[in-house]
């Protein structure tokens, strides 16, 4: 019950950060702006979703060490480019 209760704040958290990173490019498109504009986004850290029975960010884990890193910069990258882990 715990987990699932921790589950659901999380994926609220995720769901919030989904709308202000919509809010602010729609924020930018109405300037007019969009495509002169570079817009990134990241976080300090990953985080443990259960994962050896951790659920919160503080081990060094790789699960920890995976971080969301968006970049909007139109005149550079084409839309929709991923960029693969360096392994």
């Amino acid at each position: 019950m715990a987990y699932q209760r921790y589950l659901k704040k999380y994926l609220r958290c995720v769901k919030a950060v989904d709308d202000n990173v919509k809010l602010t490019f729609d924020c930018v498109e109405q300037t007019g702006q969009m495509d002169n504009t570079v817009i990134v986004y990241t976080v300090d850290q990953g985080f443990m979703l259960g994962e050896h029975d951790y659920i919160d960010k503080r081990w060094m884990c790789e699960e920890t060490e995976r971080m969301p890193f968006l970049v909007r910069y139109p005149t550079r990258f084409k839309a929709a480019t991923v960029a693969l882990p360096l392994n």
